[in-house]
């Protein structure tokens, strides 16, 4: 009976090689899913903020407006807030219920609606104000679409 006990040096080289050639396959499948996962997470967010702008306009018996300002990563924004003025524009006097910004690596390419471009609206019955239209969130992996139409339905393509 033998009594050393351990692996060889060619039992361990082989095995470190094994587990390359899994991560070589692995890392790239993971990296391209948690791609696509910070895009669905980011139209969700938004989704989240049209919907919640809807029923802050229905609770509070006011208009309701979401601003958009495309871009890259935290330099694109939403932002919903009661337009005070009634100028479509976030200002002095504006009463803002909630702010977002997209996560590193995805772009809020475009907020394209009806009547005002980057914008919309919700008046006190849940409906837009004639400002139906598309976000675009998009990054290399993965594009998402919310879509907003005329009687207030929202929905993520």
């Amino acid at each position: 009976m033998n009594k050393n006990s351990g692996f060889t040096l060619l039992e361990v080289i082989t095995v470190i090689g094994i587990m390359c050639v899994i991560s070589a396959i692995a890392i790239p499948n993971y990296i391209t899913h948690r791609n696509k996962q910070k895009v669905t997470q980011a139209a969700r967010q938004i989704y989240s903020a049209l919907q919640s702008a809807k029923m802050t306009a229905i609770q509070n018996n006011t208009d309701i407006n979401v601003l958009f300002s495309p871009g890259s990563g935290s330099s694109a924004t939403y932002r919903v807030f009661e337009d005070v003025n009634g100028d479509n524009a976030f200002g002095s006097g504006d009463r803002e219920i909630s702010f977002g910004q997209m996560p590193a690596g995805v772009n809020l390419q475009s907020a394209a609606f009806a009547g005002t471009a980057n914008s919309t609206r919700f008046d006190p019955m849940g409906l837009t104000t004639g400002e139906n239209g598309t976000v675009t969130v998009t990054n290399s992996s993965r594009t998402a679409r919310i879509i907003v139409n005329t009687v207030g339905g929202i929905r993520v393509d």
